[in-house]
């Protein structure tokens, strides 16, 4: 079945459509890395969730993104056989995110979470803190959405500074900070910066458009932060 265009919108909403996805990560084959586009899709479509209903541009913006994103699932992990319209979902983005996500088999939750941890070693050899955080939240974040199967209240939940330092202490190629890790931090960016001074200081990457966690709301009783309050 010939899947639908959004060729039909207005050239400003196609601007809009084709500007969304600037610093899209590449995927490969795998489920892990297909996860990992999927919550960067979740996290940049916060802000125009929550424009649609009272701005008519966005609204259009938004339909059309639904159509884009169908279009862009890798056809093994795509609604087969079917539009969005069947499921009773629409152009909904985050339904359709949710109707591949629902599709992830029992048996394909290991190794994907395995995956996901291998790429962390990976990063962890190459003694990258900032870039080995990220890894780890979004490690954490792909794991919780498995679990509820919905993208839009996985993102809205706050995930534990707490749960991402245990993760990493679990890593085998992560250097000799171990005792470092739980410091009490106000949050992740502090975290971050502390644990990247404490051997030598390792730039910030330049493009933070991923997981821009430099825009969180911190409360300083907690050593939490939360995705769905971040400024995507």
């Amino acid at each position: 079945m010939a899947r639908s265009s959004f060729s039909h919108y207005s050239g400003p909403v196609e601007a809009a459509v084709k500007g969304f996805y600037h610093g899209e990560p590449v995927t490969d084959n795998s489920l892990a890395s297909v996860l990992l586009w999927v919550i960067w899709i979740a996290r940049k479509l916060t802000p125009i969730f929550l424009d649609k209903d009272i701005n008519t541009f966005q609204a259009s913006v938004w339909e059309a993104l639904g159509i884009s994103i169908y279009n862009k699932i890798p056809t093994r992990y795509s609604v087969k056989a079917t539009v969005p319209n069947a499921l009773g979902v629409g152009y909904n983005p985050y339904k359709i995110l949710d109707a591949m996500v629902a599709r992830v088999t029992a048996g394909q939750v290991h190794k994907t979470l395995s995956d996901l941890k291998e790429k962390s070693e990976r990063i962890a050899a190459e003694n990258d803190f900032w870039t080995l955080s990220e890894s780890v939240c979004d490690t954490q974040v792909i794991r919780r959405l498995l679990e509820i199967k919905d993208t839009w209240l996985c993102l809205s939940e706050e995930t534990d500074l707490y749960a991402i330092k245990d993760a990493i202490q679990t890593l085998r190629n992560f250097p000799d900070r171990q005792s470092l890790l739980h410091v009490a931090d106000a949050g992740f960016d502090e975290f971050c910066t502390r644990m990247s001074n404490c051997d030598k200081p390792t730039a910030q990457p330049s493009n933070r458009s991923f997981l821009q966690i430099n825009n969180f709301e911190y409360d300083n009783s907690k050593n939490e932060y939360g995705p769905g309050r971040a400024g995507r």
